[in-house]
């Protein structure tokens, strides 16, 4: 057996060229083999990425019109959004499944005689975040500079802080910000403190405050909780067809015939139009790489097979002096893998180098399939007729 093994090996640098052929066919399909997995890893990473980081918005809208701007939404829909322990089999919390929720709700402002002017025609308004009112949009010119220790945050919580003009903030002592602002609904009036906590430029006469403490104080005049627009961002994408289930139950599709006040309209196209893309990417690798590994046996067998036909009466000789067929067999298969393994780990030195990481699946996975199918043609040139090739050498 061990002469017959190194009669096997042996042959392989005498035959230069056709021994290249293996080891060659070894490094392609190997590379490409590893590339696809590769490829499959980043786009798994960026499908993954999508999922944690694309915003989907959800809007409430009338549904007909689809307005979502200068709505009457009511604190029961408010508290879908924002109160997590509301659930009821009625009206299921949408709570756990959103995140930055976008409110606003205006209260006038009295307009006082004694008042500067610079405070008439104003409003209060009560809001989640700067993106909840258009008027704050960067693209009108508006923005906000706050003041030390406070931030954005500020409209979600419910202290008696607000964002001032320049020239309201002008009339304040500076080391104690305070200003009052008079509200009134009908026969109720009351008188409001606030603390100033930014100045904003460029955005009219309005105070902007938490929406809680506009809220609260519209209460205080009988006016009831209530919102403009209500929009929201879902906190994970993953939850979308349960979001969507839930909110069935509360809010209508657009366009929809229903009794229900509100639309739901969530803007997932474009995260669906990508998502959908990187996982029929991901199903191509998939069932490419699987086709390769088959076409690699393949290849084992008709390449083996190949080598092996033209050596045909030399394997009878060989038998004929007393060898078995297992030894043949052996022998052959021996050659074969030893050809494989070599271009096989060619392409996992040279793929490791330029991806920086060992890679091992990939090499071991041809190699075994390249050997299965040199098994096949290591049977067929085992048990081949020994007379007929020694008659047909004859």
């Amino acid at each position: 057996m061990l002469f017959l093994l190194r009669y096997f090996i042996k042959r392989i640098p005498r035959e230069r060229f056709k021994s290249l052929t293996v080891p060659a066919l070894a490094l392609v399909l190997v590379v490409l083999i590893s590339v696809l997995g590769d490829l499959r890893r980043e786009l798994m990473a960026d499908l993954e990425h999508i999922i944690d980081t694309f915003p989907i918005r959800v809007e409430v809208s009338t549904p007909f019109t689809s307005e979502t701007n200068n709505l009457t939404v009511g604190i029961h829909y408010i508290r879908l959004f924002t109160d997590p322990d509301i659930s009821s089999s009625i009206s299921p919390t949408l709570a756990p499944y959103l995140t930055d929720v976008e409110l606003r709700q205006s209260i006038r402002i009295k307009d006082d005689t004694d008042a500067p002017p610079f405070i008439s025609n104003a409003s209060l308004v009560g809001i989640t975040s700067i993106e909840a009112d258009a008027r704050l949009d960067p693209i009108t010119g508006a923005y906000i500079v706050f003041f030390d220790d406070y931030d954005e945050s500020l409209f979600r919580s419910s202290e008696h802080l607000a964002v001032v003009s320049q020239a309201v903030y002008d009339t304040l002592d500076p080391y104690d910000p305070v200003f009052r602002i008079s509200l009134q609904n009908r026969e109720v009036e009351i008188e409001a403190e606030l603390t100033a906590a930014g100045i904003i430029h460029g955005g009219g006469n309005n105070v902007y405050a938490p929406f809680w403490v506009v809220s609260e104080l519209g209460l205080a005049i009988d006016i009831p909780v209530r919102s403009e627009i209500m929009s929201a961002l879902i906190c994970d994408n993953r939850l979308i067809a349960d979001f969507m289930m839930s909110a069935r139950q509360s809010f209508s599709r657009v366009g929809q015939v229903t009794d229900l006040p509100f639309s739901l309209v969530v803007y997932d196209s474009t995260y669906n139009e990508v998502t959908d893309r990187l996982r029929q990417n991901i199903l191509l690798v998939d069932v490419t790489t699987p086709f390769i590994y088959v076409l690699s046996a393949l290849v084992g067998f008709i390449t083996s097979y190949t080598l092996t036909l033209r050596r045909m009466p030399e394997l009878a000789v060989i038998r004929s002096i007393g060898i078995n067929k297992k030894d043949v067999f052996s022998g052959v298969l021996m050659e074969q893998t030893v050809l494989c393994l070599s271009g096989a780990v060619m392409a996992f030195i040279l793929f490791s180098a330029v991806r920086g990481q060992l890679v091992w699946l990939p090499p071991i996975l041809f190699t075994l399939c390249y050997s299965l199918g040199s098994v096949i043609s290591a049977e067929k040139a085992a048990g081949a007729d020994v007379l007929k090739l020694l008659r047909e050498r004859e």
